[in-house]
């Protein structure tokens, strides 16, 4: 074992640069394969596939079955799919113990995470906020967005136990599915009765130094007859954000009495409650798709007299989608499906007036979407369809969906269509997608892409242009500012501020190019550059003025979404791998920079003061929240065939946010001030043995944030959100045991 151990060690600080002893070996060893790697790539599916069985090893065939379709919702692999790609397999997650998305997502070039209002935390995408609706996820193709604002809550929230892969676009993705995916898409496809034709049952227990982390309980069921096929996964438990001290604000009704806040521990204070169902039926073609998603938090921003943290808010969702795919001859095929989308929210311990509007609240999506896929011929293939959805919020003034005293109901139609086009000398896919919405007009995004591979095997190369529509949602428009407003009942003690609403679809135009070489047949190396320009793009911040502190006081203000210029990032990544039979290594770094690109004032780097316009920048290259260098480090050593051993880790350069300030020693001496966060790491161990003592039983075992750092999620733009502190060091143990059905023997 020691001498198992030492050589993990010393793979993993040597691979990367090709002299691990261990590594060398293997690649010294002579190909037996008779067939190129070129060869593969340019053979259709139909070939790929028949190519599998005849005897290509099983690191290679396990790089072809490498198909995805996320960017071209047709199957290609990750080296000629018109888009920058991170694919995450269900080994990878296993072997890592990764204990939510976070931990999954962390560790790919460019993704990040920081600190949303009410102590969510929030996902951006290289330097650019991305959680207000610029980032799409779907788990089995359900859009897992809140409608309202299109936000994304993580922590403890989605299944990762059931995941089988995670395809992501580190780019825009709208052409095909609109303006959700902005920035970005995230695609989870979960462990169906293809998988298990059987039942399996895990559970993760994760233990912080002051109180538990996570025990989450999962149950999967699946069996497959002739012609139907039935699944079920159910995932519930409970977590904490964090073990240590956060600062919270009393409430109204302790403010006058104890002051502005205090400091107080998150251990047991600050939940993290999921509750998930996933049921899936299909017989022959047509299937029918139910998801439930619950989840609710604690509202760690604010406490009461006995430093407790009794409020609670989430959402509820319910996803359905009925599909059909119509094969009407070997090279067309349709498929229509129709989806609802129904969303309530969560507010638990807040003054019943609020209670009471938030139970009639609600918000809803009907989408209806027909798709047709024509192989015109074995290199050339056409996609195209229509889509209409409308997005519908009950009347409400004052609940969590707040929308005003009438319904609001929205209409969109859109048509997109694209082509692949599989040439000797490149590879072309040109998309198109037109939408109309019946509150901002319409809008036509294009988007190409030239991909391939050069003669000799070793590169490839991709050029992509996007250009990028999302229509504001209906909290956007809710909560939208164009710049005017008025004070009514000036004088009086009940005045209030009305501003003029009005708010304008935002664009982004995104250019990218990735150069990858193959150094041999179990190592690549991936680099590529991206500059992105937003235009009006929609942002979330806090407006004051004179005239307000005049009328009210000195920290009156409105938060709202208004239209700004100009914005953008620059940047690039590059992106290791290492795969053979006795483990991997991956190492990616990213960087961004806002060099050159128009800077917006909530998101800028500057020091605190509600009056914009005393606000002094302090850094001009980077974003509030965000760091402009990220180092991620993967890797995975088989002990044995069953026994892994697995270190993850990430690097921060530094980041900037902002916290409180005490300027005196009265009660309500207490103001904000701009922090500078040094550099910092994240590593992880996690030990992994499948089928322990018998077949299914799979058991793991390791530490999260290993060193204990001290970590916390900043504030991506302007406003008193003091730093969210996460998860001390979390032992974290797994157990899972899946049993399989017996296949029934065919009758002589």
């Amino acid at each position: 074992m020691r001498i198992q151990l030492s050589r993990i060690i010393i793979c993993i600080l040597f691979c990367l640069t090709g002299t691990c002893p261990y590594l060398k070996a293997q690649i010294e060893k002579p190909e037996t394969d008779t067939l190129s790697l070129s060869d593969f790539y340019d053979m259709t599916l139909q070939q790929l596939d028949s190519v599998k069985a005849s005897g290509v090893s099983s690191e290679l065939e396990k790089f072809i079955n490498s198909l995805i379709s996320v960017a071209t919702q047709k199957s290609l692999s990750t080296r000629n799919t018109p888009g920058i790609i991170t694919l995450i397999t269900e080994e990878e997650i296993k072997t890592s113990g990764a204990r939510d998305l976070i931990d999954v997502l962390r560790q790919v070039p460019g993704f990040d995470f920081a600190l949303d209002g009410e102590g969510r935390v929030g996902i951006g995408i290289r330097g650019n906020w991305a959680n207000e609706g610029k980032v799409l996820l779907l788990i089995d193709g359900q859009e897992m967005n809140e409608i309202y604002t299109a936000n994304l809550f993580f922590g403890n929230h989605y299944p990762v136990e059931f995941i089988k892969r995670i395809e992501i676009i580190r780019g825009p993705g709208s052409a095909i599915y609109g303006g959700f995916a902005e920035f970005g898409v995230i695609n989870i496809i979960t462990k169906g009765v293809e998988d298990l034709n059987g039942i399996s049952v895990s559970a993760v227990y994760g233990q912080m130094q002051k109180t538990y982390g996570r025990h989450n309980l999962y149950l999967y069921g699946g069996k497959k007859w002739k012609n139907a096929a039935l699944s079920l996964s159910l995932f519930n438990g409970g977590g904490q954000r964090s073990d240590r001290d956060h600062y919270g604000f009393y409430n109204d009704e302790w403010a006058d009495s104890l002051g502005a806040g205090a400091y107080a521990s998150l251990a047991g204070n600050s939940e993290l409650n999921p509750s998930y169902s996933n049921l899936l039926f299909t017989w022959k073609k047509l299937s029918f798709r139910s998801v439930g998603d619950f989840y609710d938090v604690t509202d760690i921003t604010l406490i009461d007299n006995n430093k407790k943290r009794r409020s609670q808010y989430g959402i509820n969702n319910t996803y359905h989608e009925l599909k059909y795919d119509f094969k009407v001859s070997e090279k067309l095929k349709i498929t229509p499906k129709l989806n609802f989308i129904l969303q309530f929210p969560v507010r638990n311990n807040v003054p019943d007036s609020i209670t009471r509007y938030d139970q009639k609240n609600f918000i809803s999506r009907s989408k209806a979407n027909i798709t047709a896929s024509y192989d015109a011929s074995h290199r050339t293939n056409f996609i195209g369809g229509v889509e209409y959805f409308n997005d519908f919020a009950r009347a409400s003034s004052n609940g969590v969906f707040r929308v005003g005293d009438k319904n609001v109901s929205y209409h969109n139609i859109a048509a997109f269509g694209q082509g692949i086009f599989n040439l000797p000398f490149v590879n072309i896919t040109a998309g198109i997608r037109y939408d109309w919405n019946s509150s901002f007009g319409s809008a036509f995004v294009p988007r190409l892409g030239l991909t391939k591979r050069l003669p000799g095997n070793k590169w490839h190369f991709k050029l992509l242009l996007s250009d990028v529509f999302r229509a504001p949602s209906i909290g956007n428009v809710v909560n939208s500012f164009n710049g005017n407003y008025t004070i009514v009942n000036p004088g009086r003690p009940d005045r209030y501020i009305l501003p003029e609403k009005g708010i304008k679809p935002e664009r982004t135009f995104v250019a990218e190019a990735e150069v990858g070489y193959q150094i041999n047949s179990r190592m690549i190396l991936t680099a590529n550059v991206f500059d992105m320009t937003i235009r009006n793009p929609i942002v979330y911040y806090f407006y004051q003025d004179d005239a307000i502190r005049d009328a009210f006081y000195e920290n009156a203000g409105i938060n709202v979404f208004s239209n700004f210029k100009r914005t953008g990032t620059r940047g690039y990544e590059l992106d290791y791998r290492f795969k053979t039979k006795w483990g991997s290594v991956s190492a990616n770094y990213s960087f961004y920079s806002l060099e050159s690109k128009p800077r917006i004032a909530a998101y800028s780097v500057s020091t605190f003061n509600r009056n914009p316009e005393k606000r002094a920048e302090v850094n001009n290259n980077q974003v509030l929240g965000l760091a402009n260098h990220k180092l991620n480090v993967n890797a995975t050593y088989f002990i044995t065939q069953n026994f892994s051993a697995n270190v993850t880790a990430t690097f921060y350069g530094k980041r900037y946010g902002y916290d409180v300030l005490f300027t005196g020693p009265g009660k309500f001496d207490v103001d904000g001030q701009l922090i500078r966060r040094s550099p910092v790491g994240l590593a992880n161990l996690y030990f992994h043995y499948q089928n322990l003592f018998t077949k299914g039983l799979d058991v793991g075992i390791g530490a999260y944030n290993l060193f204990n750092s001290k970590y916390d999620f900043l504030q991506p733009n302007f406003a008193l959100n003091t730093p969210v502190p996460g998860p001390s060091r979390e032992i974290i143990v797994k157990a899972g045991y899946s049993f399989e059905f017996r296949k029934k023997k065919k009758k002589v």
